[in-house]
């Protein structure tokens, strides 16, 4: 499942799946976007501002912009839950990466340079925000490093403009 949200409602999709007894991304936040988490299979811990909500599978929760959120799955199989945003931010800093490293999947050291100058610069318009000190300390430090390797010569990655939700969808 693999929706862009340039297409007719406005919402990226995907498929997330959690590995049993792992965490997933640091607390974060996105300031633009709602983030929606429909469990489908497993157990997903996901805590919101500290607050943990314990999702089963047929459960959701909606994660309103601004809110910082970080996640575990506690069991024994893995969590897989669709994950719906409603703005392009994400997608806009997912897709461009995916389709990247699907064409490159071995990219040497100048390719995982264009991705931290891509990512760099996604983590600088706001996409994605730290929500307390050490993050807030290691993204300064990632976004200065980015713009370092930008100033010497290392361009983005391209954006994934009008990908093709039917033809890519089983291949990212």
């Amino acid at each position: 499942m693999l929706q862009s949200s340039h297409g007719s409602d406005g919402h990226y999709r995907f498929l997330w799946t959690l590995s049993a007894g792992k965490k997933g991304p640091e607390p974060h936040m996105h300031p633009h976007e709602h983030e929606t988490f429909e469990v489908q299979s497993g157990t997903l811990h996901i805590w919101l501002d500290g607050t943990l909500n314990v999702l089963g599978a047929g459960e959701s929760l909606v994660v309103k912009p601004g809110v910082g959120h970080r996640f575990f799955n506690p069991g024994p199989e893995p969590a897989v839950a669709r994950v719906s945003l409603d703005g392009p931010r994400l997608e806009d800093q997912m897709m461009p990466m995916a389709i990247f490293l699907r064409d490159n999947p071995k990219p040497g050291l100048i390719g995982i340079l264009r991705i931290l100058v891509h990512v760099g610069r996604s983590m600088s318009d706001g996409t994605v925000a730290a929500v307390d000190v050490p993050g807030k300390v290691v993204y300064a430090i990632f976004i200065k490093f980015a713009r370092i390797i930008a100033f010497c010569g290392v361009q983005s990655l391209e954006p994934a403009e009008r990908w093709d939700v039917s033809s890519q969808a089983q291949t990212l």
